[in-house]
């Protein structure tokens, strides 16, 4: 018995191969208020090596199988490529004029917990209009089939450049068609770089910031530098002491005789130095 299904939008459109292809899950949270772990995503698709039955709103009729996995792990999601059976013309004509949009996983829980939203990585709210304030996290689960939809729960999927003219036609239908996809999108840019801008403009005000303790600093150094040359204005307006004023009993002969010699004959300083001499 089936316990969930998630949907996403098909995202490319093949008609010679009658392929399509778009995301199986993402590790993202759904309208529901749950999330399929990547890593319990990987290991339900691998039990499938030779396709996953697919359907038409998740009925017992056969539609096609799905035939091609690809794990994108930067973004921790599984794409998938179906082809739909030439057996069921009505189902891939409903998939042409855009009546079935989306691709739908539907599987059984094994391992499921709810946990708080606040312990989940934020990419699993990339897309999410409301945070809960408890998630339903599964773990593990086992695929059982992929259907063809007309709606569904999950909004996530990053539309590819398709060459043929069919898949041109059928995604510009699907993205007017589906505006709320478009808005959400846009809604999870703004989400994203939002906390972006708000760091930048934290480092803005930080190199301000820096810039003026650098002109502080600069200011300091040039009241220093000016602290400087007023010092040694001064130092040359101290008067420098005398012979005179220097000759003490420390001063030895040999001093004194040679601050004599400095003075000119008849200096009034001569005589205190001559008379220090005398008393050694």
């Amino acid at each position: 018995m089936q316990d969930f299904s998630f949907s996403f939008p098909i995202c490319k459109i093949d008609r010679a191969r009658r392929e399509i292809r778009g995301v199986g899950t993402s590790e993202i949270l759904d309208q529901q208020g749950e999330v399929l772990s990547y890593d319990g995503s990987k290991a339900a698709f691998a039990e499938w090596a030779d396709g996953v039955p697919l359907r038409e709103m998740h009925q017992p009729v056969a539609a096609g199988r799905a035939i091609q996995f690809d794990f994108d792990d930067p973004h921790r999601q599984v794409w998938v490529t179906a082809f739909v059976s030439k057996g069921s013309q009505d189902v891939w004509e409903k998939v042409l004029d855009g009546t079935l949009r989306m691709l739908s996983v539907g599987g059984k829980r094994i391992v499921s917990t709810m946990k708080r939203a606040a312990d989940l990585p934020r990419r699993v709210f990339a897309l999410a209009k409301n945070i809960p304030d408890q998630v339903r996290w599964t773990e593990r689960w086992q695929l059982q089939e992929i259907s063809l939809v007309d709606s569904g729960a999950n909004p996530a999927c990053a539309f590819e450049v398709v060459k043929s003219a069919g898949g041109v036609e059928f995604r510009k239908r699907a993205a007017q068609d589906s505006p709320t996809v478009l808005a959400q999108v846009t809604a999870a840019a703004v989400r994203v770089f939002a906390p972006l801008q708000a760091q930048f403009a934290d480092l803005r005000r930080a190199a301000e910031e820096m810039q003026d303790r650098a002109e502080d600093i600069e200011l300091q150094f040039s009241d220093l530098g000016d602290l400087g040359d007023r010092l040694t204005h001064l130092e040359g307006q101290v008067p420098k002491p005398s012979p005179a004023k220097v000759a003490t009993p420390i001063m030895t002969k040999a001093e004194i005789r040679a601050a004599l010699r400095n003075l000119p004959p008849g200096d009034p300083r001569r005589e205190t130095l001559e008379i220090e001499l005398f008393k050694q």
